[in-house]
């Protein structure tokens, strides 16, 4: 399927790559990157490039690969998930810890928009790989999502984001006592390019700015309010680990004693719940905040560390 855009003024002056993800094609910019270098995005009708700047009256033309639907799961297993909010427009839900948002290699079904869509069949009328998924948690990361019920509100809710006019917060259980107890972790990101699966701090990489507080300290720990501007992968986590308190349980960004002590306690994931959204309702157009209960095990950790300090 081939899609039509006529740049306006609204989408004068941004790179091709973000101006096809704020249409709402339920694509993350890496994988529009993928196609423009694939050469199926075309601006008046030549091959495009991701840093192409869009000018009034261009024409845009993107190839869409074929969508997959999603295997809906047998409602013998019982799976579904916890839904926080939803109207006609969106849904918000609480994704728990350890399962993976969409289907990918090793991860074929099982995942959350499998059940997703065994729970809401007309997401698949968006047409899309991913459907109504408008951002992402990484698998052993639990907390609140946005999923989008039509191609308006994928756009809209989208273009936030992008926009960062989404305010995020999220709950984090590190290691060590954090000074200041107050600030600001501004350091770029960019993908490892010896271990795909890990993020480094480097200077080529992409901005990114988590804000924090401190919330509690527990003996060895401390718990964190940690309110990211930007949403790179694995930002939290990363920032983190970088001023020398990763998150308890994160086992690729902890030390050795670290994942030890991590084992001693119990932990089986890490420590990190997205506690809190505040957006504009697609359908309302007023400002919303909700939030996703403290999961069981979280909860149990604390109180475990608070009785043993």
């Amino acid at each position: 399927m081939k899609k039509n855009y006529k740049i306006d003024s609204e989408g004068s002056g941004k790179r091709l790559d973000a101006f096809l993800v704020s249409k709402g094609t339920g694509y993350s910019r890496s994988f529009i990157q993928k196609l423009i270098i694939a050469g199926k995005v075309l601006v008046n009708n030549v091959s495009g490039k991701s840093n192409t700047i869009l000018k009034i009256g261009d024409s845009v033309s993107m190839e869409m690969p074929e969508a997959k639907k999603a295997v809906k799961l047998k409602p013998s297993g019982g799976l579904s998930i916890p839904i926080i909010f939803e109207n006609e427009e969106f849904l918000a839900i609480n994704k728990p810890a350890g399962l993976v948002v969409h289907p990918a290699f090793g991860h074929a079904d099982a995942t959350l928009v499998n059940i997703l869509v065994s729970m809401r069949p007309d997401l698949m009328r968006l047409d899309n790989l991913r459907p109504g998924i408008i951002h992402r948690l990484d698998k052993d990361t639990s907390g609140i999502m946005l999923v989008a019920k039509t191609e308006d509100a994928v756009a809209f809710l989208s273009k936030e984001i992008e926009n960062r006019k989404v305010k995020k917060q999220y709950l984090a259980l590190v290691f060590g006592k954090v000074d200041p107890q107050k600030g600001e972790i501004n350091v770029p990101l960019k993908r490892s390019s010896v271990n795909r699966k890990r993020v480094d701090v480097s200077a080529a990489g992409k901005s990114a700015i988590t804000n924090y507080e401190v919330a509690e300290e527990l003996g060895k720990t401390t718990l964190i309010n940690a309110f990211p501007v930007t949403g790179r992968t694995h930002q939290i986590r990363v920032h983190f680990s970088y001023i020398g308190h990763p998150i308890v349980g994160d086992v690729t960004y902890s030390s050795g004693s670290q994942i030890a002590e991590s084992e001693n306690l119990g932990v089986k994931r890490q420590m990190l719940h997205a506690y809190r959204l505040g957006f504009i309702d697609p359908k309302t157009k007023k400002w919303l905040e909700l939030e996703a209960p403290i999961p069981q095990d979280f909860q149990d950790l604390l109180q475990k560390i608070r009785m043993g300090k």
